[in-house]
């Protein structure tokens, strides 16, 4: 006949154990002062855990908010205005920066910084996809004065 196996009830336990009473009789009632310290353990690893997190926040950088660049500024100008013309208001309208992104501040930007500027009056601008448009009525000239320095 074969042997039966014995089969347990219960004593298949995880890595923790909360039983108070492990290892101790009845008579004894007192608490099991090694699952009181894996308690313990445990909740100050959480707690290190989290100041941990708390103070590595302070070195989290925030990313910008996404943004294209602008390829071109448009200005609509009348047959008069010179090329270099276009491209000093160009440059004084972006504060002499090479790029541009697109957004409202930017717009409110460049509108005064057009505002300004003798030749232009009434300047309006739109951002239309990659592009600004500068709306603005030009002053025409009475006399050009030309001088050595240009």
């Amino acid at each position: 006949m074969a042997k039966k196996r014995k089969v347990s009830k219960g004593t298949d336990k995880g890595f923790f154990s909360f039983d108070w009473n492990a290892g101790k009789s009845k008579k004894e009632g007192g608490l099991d002062y090694v699952a009181i310290l894996e308690v313990f353990a445990v909740a100050v690893v959480v707690a290190g855990i989290g100041i941990g997190f708390y103070f590595l926040e302070g070195y989290v950088k925030e990313t910008p908010s996404v943004r294209h660049n602008i390829a071109r500024l448009k200005f609509e100008s009348p047959q008069w205005v010179s090329q270099e013309l276009l491209a000093k208001l160009r440059m004084a309208a972006c504060d002499n920066k090479k790029e541009v992104s697109a957004g409202d501040e930017t717009a409110i930007t460049i509108a005064h910084n057009l505002q300004n500027i003798a030749w232009l009056y009434n300047v309006r601008v739109r951002i239309e996809g990659d592009t600004i448009n500068i709306g603005c009525q030009w002053r025409r000239p009475v006399a050009v004065y030309q001088t050595a320095n240009g």
